[in-house]
């Protein structure tokens, strides 16, 4: 078995039971520190270049932009709170990882949004998400400073497809491709 498939089916086949109460604690924690800091960088200017791009882009108003009226599609919403989120760079560390919430937390929110789904469903997507980020930070991260690279983005892309497939129910295979 390969590295995408074993990392797919932790983010698919982990059973929800098995996440720990202290898990679920440290999601919510993380979930309201990212909405509070993207609501503080809601104004940036970042944020509203980032606005302007997608309104540009164009699509369906799918997904809510923390702190504005407008919705915007899937992607572009976990784009603008991502870049709201880490605007004034309070975004929550976790050592030997990343800044794994600013990109988690605005990718699962838009998805969950318009998928409507539960807080739970979310919070578990999130914590399998984090594992699975957890697993290919503590691998490749080292090296990837060692190169000039900043993980958070290389990083919390592999995060937030595990938690996206998760809430969409993917299959093996369409979640080794996410």
């Amino acid at each position: 078995m390969g590295i995408t498939e074993k990392l797919a089916r932790l983010a698919i086949e982990s059973p929800s039971t098995k996440i720990s109460r202290e898990a679920i604690t440290s999601a919510k924690l993380r979930f309201l520190d990212i909405i509070g800091v993207t609501l503080a960088g809601a104004r940036h200017p970042s944020t509203l270049i980032s606005m302007e791009v997608a309104r540009q882009i164009g699509g369906r108003a799918q997904a809510s932009s923390v702190g504005h009226a407008r919705r915007t599609s899937v992607p572009m919403a976990g784009y603008i709170n991502g870049v709201a989120a880490h605007a004034l760079e309070y975004d929550d560390y976790t050592k030997s990882v990343t800044h794994v919430s600013v990109c988690m937390v605005p990718g699962a929110l838009a998805l969950a949004e318009h998928l409507g789904l539960s807080g739970a469903a979310m919070l578990d997507a999130f914590v399998i998400g984090f594992q699975v980020e957890s697993h290919l930070a503590k691998g490749l991260r080292p090296y990837l400073l060692d190169r000039g690279w900043h993980p958070n983005g290389i990083l919390g892309a592999f995060g937030v497809a595990a938690a996206g497939a998760r809430m969409m129910n993917l299959d093996l295979q369409q979640t080794r491709m996410a």
